[in-house]
């Protein structure tokens, strides 16, 4: 169904008195099905969308504090218009285990396999990140930019149990240009895969 047929349809149910004859109910029922089941459609394929900052109160940090930055100042980019910002310490080289993490727990609703992609901040005092998805490296990234801005990174295919799995950003490094080791995590989104 286009856009157009939508309207025409929306109108013509807005134009119909209150009480519609009997004889009209199917008619109206035929041409609103296909509706819903567009609307199904397009929720179905429609990704989970988890913002970073409302997993706040579930999160683990092994070191430095983290709390919900507003992102009005720095543009548009941000769900919600804000992120989870993480101020780590320098992470001590060796071994993994004494990096900076932070830990979060996202939920999922129905098991099945997901594409999982997290949308973080990049800017000039960001550090490098390595992200794990339930204990699994997936991937690391480089914070730095010269400007503030949000970013897309693609983690990966997972097989998600129904409930919470972990998510675990640890800072290992920071770009030479890059004046500190912070983090900036806006969302999380999962798309099923089919």
């Amino acid at each position: 169904m286009t856009i157009r047929s939508a309207t025409r349809l929306a109108a013509a149910l807005l134009a119909l008195p209150a009480a519609a004859p009997a004889a009209e109910a199917p008619a109206l029922q035929r041409a609103v099905k296909p509706l819903q089941a567009e609307r199904l459609a397009i929720m179905a394929n429609a990704p989970v969308v988890i913002e970073a900052e409302a997993l706040l109160p579930h999160m683990v940090v092994s070191a430095g504090p983290a709390a919900r930055q507003e992102m009005t100042a720095f543009g548009a980019g941000w769900s919600g218009d804000a992120q989870l910002f993480w101020r780590p310490p320098a992470p001590v080289d060796t071994p993994i285990r004494n990096w900076p993490h932070l830990r979060l727990y996202p939920q999922v609703a129905q098991a099945g396999r997901y594409k999982v992609a997290l949308l973080h901040t990049v800017a000039p005092d960001y550090g490098r990140v390595r992200v794990f998805v339930k204990g699994q490296a997936a991937k690391d990234y480089d914070g730095y930019a010269t400007a503030v801005a949000p970013k897309r990174l693609e983690l990966g295919e997972f097989n998600l149990a129904a409930g919470t799995f972990e998510l675990v950003f640890t800072v290992f490094a920071r770009n030479a240009a890059a004046s500190n080791y912070y983090v900036g995590l806006d969302r999380i989104e999962l798309s099923a895969v089919e």
